[in-house]
């Protein structure tokens, strides 16, 4: 028998749980998985995460996205300057945080509800988002 062969499955929860490994990565999927709709703007990231810039939020994403943590979604209606593209959890890192104990969603939104929200992010919570087709996102919440 040759070496150490693991399956599919733990490879893939082993490179979702890696790409969360740092701190800045993990804020974002607590804000994903805290939001009352569960899709979230770069404008929210950036209000919700003021120590990182624009460019460190991107670029963090795409991490998270290329590994399968996140995906996202265009909303066609948007305003011109209004928020058009919202991120979310994919259903696979949803299962692999569940089976791992990570990013429980009832204590990230209770935390999320506590916090005193700028008029401006009130105001972009409400903004009308894509439709998903995801058991990862919990719609039944409003703010």
């Amino acid at each position: 028998m040759e070496g150490n062969t693991t399956s599919p499955t733990v490879d893939r929860t082993v490179e979702i749980i890696s790409a969360v490994d740092n701190e800045e990565c993990a804020s974002l999927i607590a804000d994903i998985v805290a939001h009352p709709k569960g899709l979230v703007s770069p404008k929210e990231f950036a209000i919700l995460n003021p120590p990182l810039s624009k460019s460190q939020i991107s670029k963090r994403l795409n991490k998270l996205r290329e590994s399968g943590v996140v995906a996202y979604e265009n909303s066609p209606d948007q305003s011109p300057g209004e928020p058009r593209r919202y991120y979310h959890l994919t259903n696979e890192a949803r299962e692999v945080f569940d089976r791992n104990n990570m990013f429980a969603p009832g204590p990230l939104s209770e935390m999320f509800d506590q916090i005193d929200h700028s008029e401006e992010f009130l105001k972009l919570i409400e903004k009308p988002r894509p439709s998903v087709d995801t058991e990862a996102i919990n719609t039944n919440r409003r703010y």
